[in-house]
């Protein structure tokens, strides 16, 4: 069976729809990112994080159980998608500072704020 020229055209048009449909109703899949805390506590240190790059909204965090526990400080504003806080961690904010998921976080260790009020 041999298709006409339009026919191959018309299936490479549906195709090439499909291909932006599947794009555009799933969202774009994000790095997965780990604290380390080689450097130091600042969330906002590349070096602290296995990618080298601080989380964005699109990534999926994961903090363990390391001797420097992060500290998001100093009026940052934190980022991730979802965020697993490990057993015996704790993901300190200080009081200048926001953290925004926007998706869950199942936390099996700690997560403190620091409020002054005044």
């Amino acid at each position: 069976m041999t298709l006409s020229k339009s026919k191959k055209t018309g299936s490479r048009f549906i195709h090439i729809m499909l291909i932006w449909t599947i794009l555009l109703l799933f969202p774009v899949l994000g790095a997965a990112q780990t604290w380390t805390g080689d450097i130091s506590t600042d969330w906002a240190t590349p070096g602290n994080w296995t990618s080298g790059n601080v989380p964005t909204a699109n990534d999926d965090v994961t903090i363990p159980n390391v001797s420097n526990d992060p500290v998001i400080m100093g009026s940052t504003v934190a980022l991730a998608r979802s965020l697993v806080i490990q057993n015996g961690t704790i993901l300190t904010l200080d009081e200048t500072s926001s953290l925004t998921i926007n998706s869950s976080i199942p936390a099996y260790g700690i997560l403190t704020s620091i409020y002054s009020e005044g």
